[in-house]
């Protein structure tokens, strides 16, 4: 994601010291991560709402295929972000999303 963070630098719209706070989030994506995914279920299967469910005579209950995945989430959108910040940084839309970044930002480090 550096060369799309990189983009977003040059672009002017994204402050110095919000830059740094994501290279520093950046820097910590293989721990943020977790570990490598361990292969459970072909593509198609847990669709939708990709989770694995289980019925019986009393309860019903439903367990996500990745639960820590709502914890990730913003790591997922960082890309998004750098993206809309470099090419409409300058619009109302644009910074809307400075405030997005620095709240993953502030939730990684």
């Amino acid at each position: 994601m550096l060369p799309q963070l990189r983009h977003a630098v040059d672009s002017g719209q994204l402050p110095a010291e919000l830059a740094r706070g994501t290279e520093r989030v950046l820097a910590r994506l293989p721990a943020l991560c977790g570990p490598d995914p361990a292969p459970a279920l072909p593509h198609g299967d847990a669709q939708p709402p990709r989770s694995a469910r289980s019925c019986s005579a009393r309860t019903r209950r439903s367990s996500r295929v990745d639960a820590g995945f709502p914890g990730r989430r913003e790591l997922w959108r960082l890309r998004a972000y750098f993206a809309v910040i470099a090419v409409a940084g300058s619009t109302v839309f644009g910074r809307s999303f400075l405030s997005r970044l620095a709240a993953a930002v502030r939730q990684y480090t």
